[in-house]
């Protein structure tokens, strides 16, 4: 089954979008924590991350966020100002980022100078709502654990065990990721640590033995 959190993305290659584009763009530079993009406000210009890792994230009616993508240099985000409605999630600097600010009007001017440029930017737009649809049809199939499971497999990055994740999410960041709330998280991941499955130190998470399909 595809792994719904393997979207979560450091880094990339730079296409000649980026490149280009980056290049015009007005440079700043963001402390972590600072909010790039403000959702549900009017923006007109995109983001390209030229150092740093962004998050990008929907705030709910009870003020919960709810975490969509992460995103590291070589990627892109404000990509829905090519349309003129209201920002449809905020963006916010996990680490300090240095990122390029171009306008809607500068994107749109390149795209007429060099229409293979729109591929660039279309094919793009399909993965991440491909990606994004696939994700909403898999959280709506798998209960809580094998949510949580599928992101501890992926942020270990390989089958094997012991497997040592550097760095883990908070209880909290894991609800956020998963689409459930911090209580049943923290029930799930202190249940798998007094069976023996897991391992919380301050500075890793350490998977000690395979995690069981079911719980």
């Amino acid at each position: 089954m595809h792994n719904p959190f393997s979207r979560f993305t450091f880094g990339g290659r730079k296409t000649t979008l980026f490149e280009d584009l980056a290049a015009r763009g007005q440079k700043h530079t963001f402390p972590a924590g600072t909010i790039l993009i403000q959702e549900r406000t009017h923006g007109d210009s995109f983001f390209f991350i030229e150092a740093g890792i962004v998050r990008v994230y929907s705030t709910l009616e009870d003020g919960s966020d709810v975490i969509i993508d992460e995103h590291g240099p070589g990627h892109y985000v404000g990509e829905m100002a090519m349309e003129t409605r209201l920002r449809s999630a905020s963006v916010r600097a996990m680490t300090e980022v240095q990122a390029s600010e171009v306008s809607r009007e500068l994107v749109l001017d390149d795209i007429r100078k060099r229409p293979e440029h729109a591929l660039e930017l279309l094919f793009e737009m399909v993965r991440r709502a491909r990606s994004t649809t696939e994700t909403v049809k898999l959280l709506a199939l798998l209960d809580t654990y094998k949510r949580i499971v599928c992101l501890i497999e992926q942020l270990a990055t390989h089958p094997a065990v012991p497997a040592v994740i550097p760095q883990p999410p908070s209880n909290l960041e894991i609800a956020q990721r998963v689409g459930s709330n911090e209580h049943a998280v923290s029930a799930i991941m202190q249940d798998l640590t007094v069976e023996g499955y897991i391992e919380r130190t301050p500075h890793s998470l350490i998977v000690k033995k395979r995690l069981p399909a079911h719980w």
